[in-house]
């Protein structure tokens, strides 16, 4: 059984409240967004689909969908991954740029 009660259909309030698509607002602090293309828990396509949102209200945005990625990446071998490695250059680059 999922974890709210049901699928998304069946439970769209529950799904609602813990997407942080629902809370997306124009005060909203820049935001970076890391995802692997092939993530099992949070699609690529939501990614997506966050950013959206997040441009649409003029929230400062960036997104990188890290390619032959799943979920947690950054956690397996992170000293000699490829992935996490790119993730730690998104990151700091990502903070560089807002501290300026």
């Amino acid at each position: 059984m999922p974890i709210l009660g049901g699928n998304p259909t069946e439970r769209p309030e529950a799904y609602s409240l813990f997407s942080p698509i629902t809370y997306v607002h124009k005060g909203c602090p820049p935001t970076l967004l890391l995802n692997g293309k092939h993530d099992i828990l949070v699609s690529a396509k939501a990614i997506r689909q966050l950013h959206a949102r997040l441009t649409e209200n003029d929230v400062p945005v960036v997104m990188h969908i890290v390619p032959q990625t799943d979920h947690a990446f950054d956690l397996i071998l992170p000293k000699i991954s490829p992935s996490a490695h790119n993730a730690i250059y998104y990151v700091e680059r990502f903070l560089a740029i807002r501290a300026n």
